[in-house]
């Protein structure tokens, strides 16, 4: 398929792939893990572009990643591309799951999003502290701050967020903490702290008062509620912002090959999906669109985490133990 549009490039390119992608049905499919709002966005601009139909499953990660597999091992399968966390689709990639991908559109972007070849950075998700700001009129200016005892019982924390433990720990480690401060750090943290599963859930409690404060949370979430007039805030910021690579791949064996390189296209397209992601708050991996300032964050070593998954996810896991799960107080 590739070789059909080798050397195209800009509308050339994407007019070859929409008669390619008509030939084979009309249809694209996308398993997404974007947000209801975002997802219906990227549909009907989409289609709207380029008269084809977008079929959208859309669900968790852990459900789209289990769905991709059962179809790979059925040989059935379902999309032609998957928009999902960085983490899953290093472990897709690992399973033979996603094709590798090519384009011009990958030159546009931040190095931290083309890492891989099977699949491409879309959009960064940032973490930083985020707080209510009728209950907290001092908020943190560091992450040490987060182990100051005047947290105890207001801060909440995401107990799954290893990969965010994992790169935190040794940004510390490498401003020349020992090993002991840093443990220390995480129990101080820790203690007081409650544990909420999903941030999605956790930002919803701490727009009600429920806590004063997040230890992390996605920044675009952040956004969203106070763009609802909920009494969120997340500036001034803590440095550096510990930021993780989310992308979309091409499905082995899509069912619509060029209907999947014209989707990828788009997505990392400055007026396609990037746009839409702005318009959501959410950091683009354009560079020309980003805000970010990549020598000022620390973005998470996804291949590395994957490797070594288990080994931070135990660590992180006796850490989190020392707080309290939320609804046992």
């Amino acid at each position: 398929m590739l070789d059909q549009v080798k050397g195209l490039r800009g509308e050339r390119r994407a007019d070859k792939l929409v008669r390619l992608a008509k030939d084979d049905g009309g249809t694209v499919s996308i398993y997404t893990a974007l947000t209801n709002k975002v997802a219906a966005e990227v549909q009907k601009r989409f289609q709207q572009r380029y008269g084809l139909k977008l079929t959208v499953y859309r669900a968790s990660t852990e459900a789209i990643s289990r769905r991709l597999v059962q179809e790979a091992m059925a040989r059935k399968p379902g999309a032609d591309v998957v928009e999902s966390g960085g983490t899953e689709l290093v472990e897709l990639g690992n399973q033979g799951v996603l094709a590798v991908y090519d384009s011009p559109e990958r030159q546009a972007l931040h190095d931290a999003a083309k890492p891989f070849t099977t699949w491409t950075g879309t959009r960064f998700q940032v973490y930083e502290p985020a707080w209510n700001t009728k209950q907290v009129t001092s908020p943190p200016k560091t992450w040490e701050e987060l182990a100051d005892p005047k947290w105890n019982g207001r801060l909440a924390m995401e107990p799954n967020n290893s990969d965010w433990y994992m790169t935190l720990s040794e940004y510390w480690l490498q401003q020349g903490k020992s090993q002991a401060e840093v443990d220390t750090l995480w129990r101080d943290i820790a203690q007081g702290t409650v544990m909420v599963s999903g941030h999605s859930t956790m930002r919803e409690l701490l727009g009600v008062g429920e806590y004063g404060a997040v230890a992390a949370l996605p920044t675009y979430m952040t956004e969203e509620s106070m763009e609802a007039g909920l009494p969120l805030a997340w500036k001034p910021t803590v440095s550096p912002a510990i930021v993780r690579t989310q992308g979309a791949g091409v499905v082995k064996n899509a069912p619509n090959p060029a209907g999947a390189l014209l989707l990828m296209d788009w997505l990392l397209a400055r007026d396609g999906g990037q746009q839409i992601f702005v318009d959501a708050h959410i950091d683009p991996a354009r560079k020309d669109m980003s805000k970010l300032d990549m020598s000022k964050v620390k973005v998470i070593d996804l291949k590395r985490y994957v490797a070594e998954s288990k080994r931070w996810q135990d660590a992180f896991e006796k850490v989190t133990r020392l707080g309290t799960v939320a609804g046992r107080r």
